[in-house]
């Protein structure tokens, strides 16, 4: 992360996903585990505190999308050392700090999906989510909810968080649904992020 954003600037924006198994061992860590999914991985855990010292080396805007279980609990591990940046780092996270992040769990890892994933990027190989309305103007109230043909930080985080909640509802009890019913994204957002430009038409 370091020597990949080593050359940013104060006028540049930094979007930075993670998906990974995540939840809370004195502070929230998330973690790449060696298990059935990826038997040939050692398992690294990293702390909110030392993804957060490497985050703040990046000059500019820093958008962090999370995808982990309890990855809400980044948000609170971190939020007087977010508050003290002036508002240039937010955070979008799947779920609260207690509260698994739900997916589409199948054999086949090019079709499983985590549900906050496919409802923030749309991207989807997986049959049984077909039909699903994703993308950015297709589920309910489209995420440029102005209609203004621009979509901000805070219009997609509402936007994935809305669809997100509305799949685990809908999906929960089905064979291939893992997570809970409970799942609703969380985010730290600040007034000087919320309306940034994240796509346009």
């Amino acid at each position: 992360m370091d020597s990949h954003f080593a050359g940013t600037t104060d006028d540049d924006v930094s979007v930075l996903y993670i998906c990974a198994h995540g939840g809370a061992d004195g502070e929230y860590f998330f973690s790449t585990p060696n298990n059935s999914y990826a038997p040939n991985e050692q398992d690294y855990r990293i702390s909110a505190t030392e993804l957060y010292n490497h985050v703040v080396k990046i000059k500019g805007t820093v958008v962090l999308v999370m995808d982990s279980c309890g990855s809400g609990g980044l948000i609170d591990a971190l939020r007087s050392r977010l508050d003290s940046q002036g508002g240039r780092i937010s955070i979008l996270a799947s779920s609260h700090a207690d509260t698994s992040s739900s997916f589409y769990s199948v054999s086949s890892q090019i079709k499983s999906v985590d549900y906050f994933t496919f409802a923030l990027l749309g991207y989807n190989e997986s049959q049984d989510l077909i039909n699903v309305p994703h993308g950015f103007g297709t589920f309910g109230t489209p995420a440029d909810s102005n209609g203004d043909g621009k979509v901000t930080v805070a219009e997609a985080f509402e936007y994935a968080k809305s669809l997100t909640m509305y799949m685990v509802q809908n999906k929960v009890g089905g064979k291939n649904f893992y997570g809970t019913v409970n799942q609703v994204p969380q985010s730290y957002i600040s007034d000087k992020l919320k309306n940034l430009i994240l796509f346009g038409r």
